[in-house]
C-alpha cells in the first residue's frame, strides 16, 4: 500500500460529538451500500486492480500535516494468507498511528499540543475483480491519547483497547475514472474515519476531489481536498492530496498528504 501523511483535531462538547458520530455511521452505511484530526488519518489508497506482478504483501506508508499543529504518520502491511494480494482471499491487517496536534485547553484557555498512538490488528476478506475490490475488515485497537494538562471535558484520554471494523472499496468504472471509499469505526473512544475520492486519469495517475470525516467521542474534523494519486515510479506507487481543514474545536486550517504504496 502508499505512503501517505495525514492531519488531526478535536471538537468539543457534546452536541460535537453527536453529530460526528451520526454523520460517520451514515458514511459508513452509504460505503457498504456502494458496495468503501484531529488525530486519526487510517487511508488504504487505490492501486492499479490486478497488477502483472504476484505480491503476498502491500505495505502502505502515509504522513499528513495541518497548518493548524497537526502532524501525523500512518503505516500498514496487509498481508494475502493462503494466496495473492491481486487473487480475493483472506487478509491480515497490521497498522500503526502515531502523532501530535494542537489543542485548547478549557481549564486556563492556553494552547498546547496533544498527542496520540494507536496500533490495531485486524483479520478480513477482499474480494477481488478486474476492475474493482472490496474489502472487509475487523479486529482489534489500542489507542492512547494524552495531553500536557488535565481537562475534566475531554472524554478521550488515556489508553483504551476496542474493536475495530473497516470497509475499503476502489473500482473503475471507465477506463479513464476510479472512485475509492475507505470507513472505519473502533469503540475505542467511538473513534471513526470515512474518506471518499473520485478521479480521473491523467495518464501518470488519477486526478480528483476528496472528502474526509474523522473524530472520537470528543472532536471532529472535516476535510475538502483534491487528490492526484496512483502515480506509478518503478516498483512504487506515489500520491499527494490537500485542501481545507473544517476543525470543530481547535481552530480551521489547511492540510498536505504524502502517501506510498510498495507491495512483495
Amino acid at each position: 500500500m502508499p505512503l501517505t501523511v495525514h492531519p488531526s483535531c478535536r471538537a468539543a462538547g457534546a452536541s460535537a460529538s453527536a453529530w460526528g458520530r451520526s454523520h460517520a455511521l451514515a458514511c459508513l452505511i452509504g460505503v457498504l451500500w456502494c458496495g468503501g484530526a484531529r488525530a486519526e488519518d487510517w487511508y488504504t489508497a487505490p492501486s492499479r486492480v490486478v497488477p502483472s506482478n504476484a505480491w503476498l504483501v502491500v505495505v502502505d506508508v502515509s504522513g499528513t500535516a495541518t497548518s493548524n499543529q497537526s502532524d501525523f504518520v500512518y503505516g500498514a502491511a496487509t498481508f494475502a494468507l493462503g494466496g495473492i494480494i491481486q487473487q480475493s482471499g483472506f487478509r491480515l491487517k497490521l497498522e500503526g498511528l502515531g502523532g501530535s496536534y494542537g489543542y485548547d485547553e478549557t481549564s486556563n484557555s492556553g494552547t498546547t499540543q496533544g498527542r496520540q498512538y494507536e496500533g490495531g490488528a485486524l483479520l478480513g476478506y477482499q474480494q477481488v475483480w478486474n476492475n474493482a475490490t472490496i474489502g472487509y475488515y475487523a479486529g482489534v485497537n489500542v489507542r492512547e491519547n494524552t495531553i500536557p494538562a488535565v481537562d475534566p471535558l475531554n472524554t478521550a484520554l488515556g489508553t483504551r483497547v476496542g474493536f475495530k471494523a473497516a470497509l475499503d472499496a476502489y473500482m473503475r468504472p471507465t477506463e479513464l475514472t476510479m472512485l475509492s471509499a475507505y470507513g472505519s469505526y473502533s469503540t475505542a473512544y467511538d473513534s471513526y474515519y470515512a474518506r471518499f475520492r473520485a478521479g480521473y486519469s491523467l495518464g501518470v495517475g488519477y486526478l480528483g476531489p476528496e472528502v474526509a470525516l474523522l473524530g472520537d467521542d470528543y472532536y471532529g474534523q472535516t476535510r475538502f481536498g483534491a487528490h492526484l494519486s496512483s502515480v506509478q515510479l518503478g516498483a512504487l506507487q506515489f500520491g499527494v492530496s490537500g485542501g481545507y481543514v473544517v476543525d470543530r474545536a481547535y481552530k480551521d486550517g489547511y492540510y498536505g498528504t504524502l502517501e506510498m504504496r510498495a507491495g512483495f
